[in-house]
């Protein structure tokens, strides 16, 4: 008997141990985040976050190069362009770029180069920032905010400054290229990235009413931390009732949970008993979140499935593939389905899941696309995983997927509205569209 147990235990001992060599083999072979940063739940990292406290630091010109190196390195590992080596163009380029480095190189240089390289992937997803506290100019935003636009820095014209260094910066969109520019510009490490910083920085604005704003700012205006008059704690969807045809759901992200669920519960409770048979879905401030939110929505319509992306995963050397298929649509237990027209509103901010959802409506015959087109390819890439440079410390995400159009007549296309109107007007034609 006692043989018998000593038996049991040596085969679970054995099976153990083989389940926790198989787990560690698939993290270094196979997984792309096994040295990430703060990788998902089920995968294991070696490596942890370290933030940088001073970015002025220098580097030797052989941790600069090596820093490159990782890049590539990544890139060749994670990225989907590079499932079968690292394009020439790029190669080249890194090498390039490490031959300009000196020892007295600066993390903005490490940065700048970064940039140049992930810029040639042309994936908006693909991106690289520092890991340093980043100190925001918090005045500007308040202007912005208050409708201002921004004409110049240091005496040189926004649209000269985005021309000047299209080639540091991830986007498929002009738009978006500004969007990401308008973000720099928003601190001091971005103004210094951007060759713009000398001890502060002249912004000139013009007001709703075209009249100009000028600001000297020094560097007592930037901050380390956002106000906390700045933070809210709204909610970020919310409900519209136009009228007795129209109704509308708001999405500043794609946030998905018990809430959410009860609050689309009551949407559709309330529009279904009010007979109203258009839906607008805004999703021109939405740039993130979960695709989840709209297989919510679609529980409460009389559709009854949706075709999905296909693509592949890289996995190391190895790719998994899928291809778009027919999901079923499970229904919600209502009275009242909703049977009417959708209405989707995009602008060039419309990025990420949003890009997704936006896609699915209209590939799958859903409803009509009303706006700009979105900030991103709906055949680009996604499922970034983040990593940390090991010298210079900067933070820079890797695409690990790549994503087909469901409808392939589109493919390498941007999402274009069935409706191409200026963002700012796409509520007001819905409507005149729905009146009418």
């Amino acid at each position: 008997m006692k043989e018998r147990r000593g038996f049991g235990v040596i085969v679970i001992v054995v099976v153990l141990l083989v389940a926790v060599i198989t787990y560690f083999l698939f993290n270094c072979i196979f997984s792309p985040y096994w040295d990430s940063i703060y990788p998902p739940m089920g995968y294991l990292s070696l490596v942890s976050y370290n933030e940088i406290e001073d970015d002025m630091a220098v580097l030797a010109a052989e941790d600069a190069k090596s820093d490159i190196d990782y890049l590539i390195a990544t890139l060749k590992r994670v990225h989907p362009l590079c499932k079968d080596g690292v394009p020439s163009e790029i190669s080249e380029l890194a090498e390039s770029e490490k031959a300009q480095f000196s020892d007295n190189s600066s993390v903005y240089d490490v940065w700048r180069s970064y940039a140049k390289i992930i810029h040639k992937l042309d994936d908006s997803q693909t991106v690289v920032f520092p890991a340093m506290k980043l100190s925001y100019l918090m005045e500007h935003r308040k202007l912005i905010d208050d409708g201002c636009t921004l004409v110049s820095v240091n005496n040189i014209p926004i649209s000269d400054i985005l021309d000047n260094n299209r080639e540091i910066l991830s986007y498929e969109t002009d738009e978006f290229a500004m969007i990401t520019l308008m973000g720099l510009l928003d601190t001091k490490e971005g103004l210094k990235l951007l060759g713009l910083y000398d001890n502060g920085a002249v912004y000139l604005y013009s007001d709703k009413s075209g009249n100009e704003i000028v600001r000297h700012y020094t560097p007592d205006d930037f901050y380390y931390y956002i106000d906390d008059e700045t933070e809210t704690n709204d909610v970020p969807y919310r409900s519209t009732i136009y009228n007795e045809k129209a109704a509308g759901l708001t999405f500043d992200s794609l946030e998905y949970g018990d809430e959410f669920k009860k609050f689309l519960y009551d949407f559709f409770i309330d529009i279904g008993d009010r007979g109203i048979d258009n839906l607008i879905i805004d999703l021109r401030e939405c740039q993130s979140g979960t695709s989840q939110v709209l297989d919510e929505i679609l529980m409460y319509t009389n559709f009854e499935t949706f075709k999905t992306p296909g693509g592949f995963w890289r996995l190391g050397s190895y790719t998994m593939n899928w291809e778009s298929e027919d999901t079923k649509i499970i229904k919600m237990d209502v009275d009242i389905m909703f049977d009417g027209d959708i209405y989707v509103l995009t602008s060039g901010k419309t990025y990420g899941s949003a890009t997704l959802m936006t896609e699915i409506i209209q590939d799958n015959g859903f409803g009509k696309v009303i706006g700009k087109p979105c900030g991103n390819r709906p055949d680009g890439y996604g499922e970034v995983v983040l990593f940390q440079a090991p010298k210079s410390g900067l933070l820079f995400q890797v695409s690990s997927k790549k994503f087909y159009r469901i409808d392939e007549t589109k493919s390498g296309s941007l999402l274009v509205p069935d409706v191409d109107v200026e963002s700012e007007k796409a509520l007001d034609k819905a409507l005149e569209i729905i009146n009418n």
